[in-house]
Formats: C-alpha cells, structure tokens, sequence
C-alpha cells in the first residue's frame, strides 16, 4: 500500500505536473508539497487541498494507490464554482495542443472579478475563447470576432463548456465536468457547426471592463 505522500508523486507522474505547479493548483507554498512527498506528516486542511487540486484533474485515489480512469465525473460547487473550473481549463490547457475554450450560453455582464481574472489568466496563457451569447448581447469582454449571438428563443443562460478531453455542464448551483475525450470532440463538433451558422458580429463591445 503505497503512503500519502508516494501517492501525490505518482499522481504528478501521471499528470506530468511538477512540484511548483502542483504547489499553485492547491494553494499550498512549495515547500509544503516537498514536505509531504519526502514523507512527513501534514495536517487534514493540507491533504484535503491535494486531494481535491489532483481529483479535479482527474486522478481517483483508493485505498492502495492511485489511477486515471479514462471517463472522470468532477463536482464543482459552492459561491466561486466556476473560477474553480477555469482553474482546472488553466492549468489542463496549458499542456494541450489545441488551446481553445469554446462556451455556449454565456452572459459576461454577470462575470464577478474572480471569474474575470480567471478569463484573463487564460488569454495571457495564449488560450482562445469563443463564446455564443443571446441575441443582441453586446456586453462582450473579449475581442468581438471570438463571439456569436444565439437567437433569444433559444438561449439559456446555462452554460457548456468544453475544453481539451473535458465537457462542463452547468446547473446553476454547481457544475459537472465530465472528461471524455469522445464526448468533448461531439460537443466541439456540435459548437463548431452553430458557430459556422451564425453570422460574423459587425458591433463593437459596450462592455466597461475588458478580458
């Protein structure tokens, strides 16, 4: 049975992560993840930090070990859910080729700062973001061309999101990431054809705050 701390190494090996990224993923200083992979004790509020940064890309832990099953179900929930997704696309998508975030049924006028930083961390990451918004929607953050308007008949302001092998489905109160290579490529497919549909914007972004 391996302990504690050679599962958070063989989780890194897995996911390719280093020490530092890990150390960002969770919240913890870098000494912290040295500390517990050399062995030593760490107290519930620091394994529970690990767990959670390594569970939400993907790694199930189990009482002997470690594995990455190849179809994962994560729950994200609570106030600031969301920036937590865009946590996991940042870090997931820094390591994928392609480096493209596609979001259908968005509103950016309710994004709070937390999920704003998180849009800008992405970007600066070299991360493109398409979104399809509501009909006449022109409170746009990022760069206009990245946008298509869905006719108000048929717009939710429930989202998807996928990105890389991952499909976010959001119900309001907390948001299911599913990662399946399979089903990513159908929703890419499927938001790629709405898009080819819908006409290019030709208006310009009244939007005060900026990606």
């Amino acid at each position: 049975m391996l302990s504690f701390g050679e599962k958070i190494i063989g989780a890194r090996s897995i996911l390719g992560w280093s020490q530092s990224e890990l150390a960002e993923t969770a919240d913890l200083g870098i000494a912290t993840v040295q500390s517990v992979e050399a062995g030593k004790a760490c107290n519930v509020r620091t394994e529970d930090k690990l767990v959670r940064a390594l569970s939400r890309a993907g790694i199930e832990f189990t009482e002997d070990g470690i594995r990455k099953p190849d179809n994962t179900i994560t729950r994200f929930e609570g106030d600031d859910w969301f920036s937590e997704l865009l946590e996991d696309a940042y870090f997931t998508l820094l390591e994928a080729k392609n480096k493209e975030m596609l979001i259908f049924g968005g509103n950016n006028k309710v994004s709070p700062p937390s999920v704003i930083a998180g849009f800008r961390r992405l970007r600066q990451a070299g991360v493109r973001i398409r979104e399809m918004v509501e009909e006449g929607d022109d409170y746009l953050m990022g760069p206009e061309a990245d946008y298509r308007w869905i006719p108000s008949a048929f717009y939710k302001n429930y989202v998807t999101v996928v990105y890389a092998h991952k499909v976010l489905n959001d119900f309001g109160t907390h948001g299911l990431l599913f990662t399946n290579t399979e089903w990513a490529d159908a929703e890419r497919n499927k938001f790629d054809l709405l898009w080819s549909l819908s006409p290019e914007l030709t208006i310009r972004s009244a939007a005060d705050v900026r990606y």
